[in-house]
């Protein structure tokens, strides 16, 4: 019987560094527009100004919104795959006993598309003259 308890503190104490040690993964989906500065909003919570860099859990298929002044707003859908250590059963010895962190970093870029149609001036002009018609 104490031979029992020897082997079960050795081995205790063998793998009390080894879950002490556990990695992760962070995720992170960096967003940027062209032109920088536009308002990011990710799956309808807005983050922040581009570039913005935005933790994230679960992969899949991100709806990505810009909104920038004078111009029409963009959404773009971005779809992050996981890597192959986060795939069952890697994912359990990456999350849970790989000492190191993994990092996995995806960037979008959001593109505005010019507004097509009548040039901003002609279009107040035009509007100005409407609102003196109809008074």
């Amino acid at each position: 019987m104490r031979i029992a308890h020897r082997t079960l503190l050795a081995l205790a104490l063998f793998l009390a560094p080894l879950l002490a040690a556990t990695g992760c993964v962070e995720r992170y989906l960096e967003v940027d527009s062209n032109p920088t500065g536009a308002r990011i909003a990710v799956n309808g919570r807005e983050v922040g100004v581009a570039p913005v860099t935005v933790p994230f859990t679960h992969y899949g298929t991100f709806r990505i919104d810009a909104w920038w002044p004078d111009r029409p707003a963009a959404t773009q859908f971005a779809s992050i795959d996981a890597p192959w250590y986060q795939h069952f059963p890697l994912d359990l010895f990456s999350e849970l006993l790989d000492p190191t962190t993994h990092v996995d970093r995806h960037a979008v870029a959001v593109e505005f598309v010019p507004a097509e149609g009548v040039p901003r001036a002609e279009l107040l002009e035009r509007a100005e003259a409407a609102r003196r018609e109809t008074r």
